[in-house]
């Protein structure tokens, strides 16, 4: 099979559609060659910028996009072979959205056997075991930001507000009273965080052969969720679902900061948004509760995924699609319950940092965890 592999991977270099892309090539052969050997192993970024790229030891994924932009473009060229002068190939070779490393299925989409087993297990496959028995629906539950709109275009929001009973007092107290009679509530957008994390999840939900579900949480009931697994994103001042589902964790949610109601020896009491202002670069930290437990429903998972801002989303959803990335958390927090499981109960707190005035991926650090 490893022998099958490299000759397909040889054959796509030299198309037409990598034949003139040395860089391209440079990446796809780098990532071919370090993720072949072993399935469910996958590259970082920064190891393909650097090895594959010469980019210097400095670079950073954060600010400098090179690599996702060049995956992307690797993706569809992958695409167009495989329609055009690869069609008749046996195997197919893909790089899944989200993730570094190589695929393999023959020409059905059946996966190689080693693969197969390699996209539900290794440290992924543990971290979402409960979304992945086939058996259970999975729902990915988002919320649209509420603003008043007028009919000349101009909209207006309350971002702890996202009510529709509260939302003119609230803004009318905010603009010293201002008319609004003209305003109507209007949901007609999504965060760009919360977006990113439905693509992310949904690609790799769909690459280890399992459905999820995007749900809006204004057209859902508690009991439409009581049979289900669930995932929740979002901020607990705009997704009611989230708010309501803060329990008696130590890590909460209040107006906008992270509230720690125990604190251990090193952690601090709160944590909030911070703002570091430089020029030309303006850095902010924001932080994210991850929080795993059992759901409504009887033997049914609920993740929350909670923030102050879309970006925090985006970002630990990146962490936690990412093979390594998992791993490391698990070693972190002692992720550890019965054999080949987690904890039915947990929470791990991020520190979220990033540039505001670009938009590469923010990046999510582990802090601090509990288990329940």
């Amino acid at each position: 099979m490893y022998e099958t592999q490299l000759a397909l991977i040889e054959r796509i270099l030299n198309s037409a559609h990598f034949k003139r892309a040395p860089k391209l090539s440079a990446i796809l052969r780098f990532i071919c060659l370090q993720t072949i050997p072993h399935a469910s192993a996958a590259v970082s970024e920064y190891d393909i910028a650097i090895q594959a790229l010469k980019r210097p030891d400095s670079f950073d994924p954060r600010i400098d996009p090179i690599v996702r932009v060049n995956l992307a473009n690797i993706r569809q060229r992958l695409e167009r072979y495989f329609l055009a002068e690869g069609s008749q190939e046996e195997l197919r070779l893909e790089i899944p959205k989200g993730e570094y490393r190589v695929v393999f299925s023959d020409r059905e989409g059946k996966l190689s056997s080693e693969v197969s087993a390699s996209r539900t297990g290794g440290t992924l496959g543990l971290f979402w075991k409960p979304y992945l028995s086939g058996t259970t629906r999975n729902l990915f539950l988002f919320t649209e930001l509420l603003f008043l709109g007028n009919d000349e275009g101009t909209h207006i929001r309350n971002i702890f507000c996202n009510d529709v009973d509260q939302i003119k007092s609230a803004l009318s107290r905010q603009l010293d009273n201002y008319d609004l009679g003209h305003f109507r509530p209007s949901f007609r957008y999504v965060s760009a965080g919360d977006a990113q994390c439905a693509l992310t999840l949904t690609s790799m939900f769909a690459s280890m052969g399992v459905l999820l579900e995007p749900t809006n949480v204004r057209f859902s009931s508690w009991k439409s969720i009581c049979d289900v697994n669930a995932i929740v994103v979002g901020t607990c001042r705009s997704n009611h679902f989230l708010d309501s589902l803060q329990g008696d964790e130590d890590f909460v949610f209040e107006r906008g900061k992270v509230v720690n109601r125990n604190p251990r020896d090193g952690e601090e009491a709160s944590y909030g948004l911070e703002w570091t202002a430089g020029n030309p670069l303006v850095r902010d930290t924001d932080y994210a509760i991850v929080t795993r437990r059992p759901s409504i429903g009887r033997g049914k998972a609920l993740t929350l995924i909670a923030a102050n801002q879309g970006p925090a989303v985006e970002a630990v959803t990146d962490y936690l699609t990412q093979e390594r990335s998992t791993k490391d958390l698990l070693r972190k927090a002692r992720l550890r319950g019965k054999p080949g499981s987690l904890p039915a109960h947990f929470q791990v707190l991020f520190r979220i940092d990033r540039i505001s005035n670009r938009r590469p991926r923010a990046k999510a650090t582990y802090l601090s965890s509990r288990i329940y």
